[in-house]
């Protein structure tokens, strides 16, 4: 948790992802999760059941909004091409492409004009992350 002071405005930063107790598990257990369909941000952990993602599903109790933003940054992928490079599994390696491939298959930029604040998944903050994920581990 960080305050930054402007002038009389004060504003409290909490980093979602570490803000329920717990935080989020190590990158191996991460990796292990992603290859079960398993996710966790801003602490929340959830499974899909079905295999398909749903990128604007938000499993919180109160439907929190960041959630799914946060989702779609693919932070995990860190984790599984980490887990891949270390131990070799070919699980890992294709859990990843799926990711990759079913977010480009089923979340398409907005059409332009519209506001990426209307999408779950490309607000400019969220893409530059993803971006920067993605090409991290290429």
């Amino acid at each position: 948790m960080k305050m930054f002071r402007a002038g009389a405005l004060s504003v409290l930063v909490v980093s979602c992802a570490f803000a329920a107790a717990g935080g989020r598990p190590s990158p191996r257990q991460e990796a292990l999760d992603a290859m079960d369909c398993t996710f966790t941000v801003c602490g929340i952990r959830h499974h899909f059941a079905d295999r398909k993602l749903d990128w604007s599903l938000s499993p919180t109790y109160n439907n929190y909004c960041e959630w799914p933003y946060q989702f779609a940054r693919h932070s995990f992928l860190r984790a599984l091409a980490t887990y891949y490079r270390e131990t070799g599994d070919e699980r890992a390696a294709q859990t990843f492409v799926d990711i990759v491939t079913d977010f480009i298959d089923r979340v398409p930029p907005p059409p332009e004009g519209t506001s990426p604040y209307k999408t779950f998944s490309w607000r400019t903050l969220d893409t530059g992350i993803r971006a920067s994920c993605w090409t991290s581990v290429y």
